[in-house]
């Protein structure tokens, strides 16, 4: 049976390259992100390589439209077998400026949107014993970056949601994983970034990756050498 991968803020860049990635080697691909246009270039792009591909439309700050844009993959392409979840958001806000709404906001995009994303495809993922969750996150996860005031704290906590998904359901068959990236992200690195989620999602021998920085994670936490 043919798997599919689900990519939740699909884009250009780093979406396009976990695409082909996964599509090489026999994946169906589901797009999600906000813009049609966008959407339907990336399918067509896909297309052009072999790879089957479709777009559906949500904004992951808005669940009825995830859960809708999940139902309309499910009918398309049957239970989705890899989720990976990287919406893009660069609010520079200085902590003493970040109020509640603004929080809520970064919340919703951060969190709420990926604890959304994953409960449309989890169930099946219990059921068949099998799956992939891959949260993608950036450096100020592990350096809080008070320029990045708003999303700092929330990119910590996804990063903490991709390592405690993966102690719970390991042992269920579902792998959850996390790649940290510490730098911008060029054609190159997008490249990499794709090539090594599919190793971890092959090998599903470690819960994190960092790519870009002279930091290594140990025993959780971020130390620089």
């Amino acid at each position: 049976m043919t798997k599919t991968i689900a990519i939740v803020g699909a884009g250009s860049g780093l979406g396009l390259s976990i695409a082909k990635q996964f599509g090489a080697n026999g994946f169906q691909v589901a797009l999600i992100a906000r813009n049609k246009a966008s959407l339907d270039k990336l399918a067509a792009n896909l297309k052009s390589g072999g790879i089957e591909a479709c777009g559906f439309i949500a904004d992951v700050r808005d669940e009825p439209s995830i859960v809708a844009a999940f139902a309309a993959i499910k009918a398309r392409f049957g239970s989705v077998d890899v989720i990976e979840y990287s919406p893009i958001s660069m609010e520079f806000i200085p902590p003493s400026a970040v109020t509640t709404e603004i929080a809520k906001k970064a919340f919703e995009f951060q969190i709420l949107g990926a604890i959304s994303s994953v409960q449309q495809v989890l169930s099946d993922m219990m059921k068949n014993q099998d799956g992939a969750i891959l949260l993608t996150g950036g450096r100020s996860s592990i350096v809080p970056m008070a320029r990045m005031g708003s999303l700092s704290p929330m990119a910590a906590s996804l990063r903490n949601y991709a390592h405690i998904l993966n102690e719970e359901l390991a042992e269920k068959g579902i792998y959850a994983g996390t790649i940290t990236v510490c730098c911008q992200i060029t054609p190159e690195i997008a490249n990499d970034i794709a090539a090594l989620y599919w190793d971890m999602y092959q090998k599903r021998n470690r819960v994190e990756e960092l790519v870009g920085e002279d930091i290594r994670i140990e025993n959780g936490f971020p130390i620089r050498f």
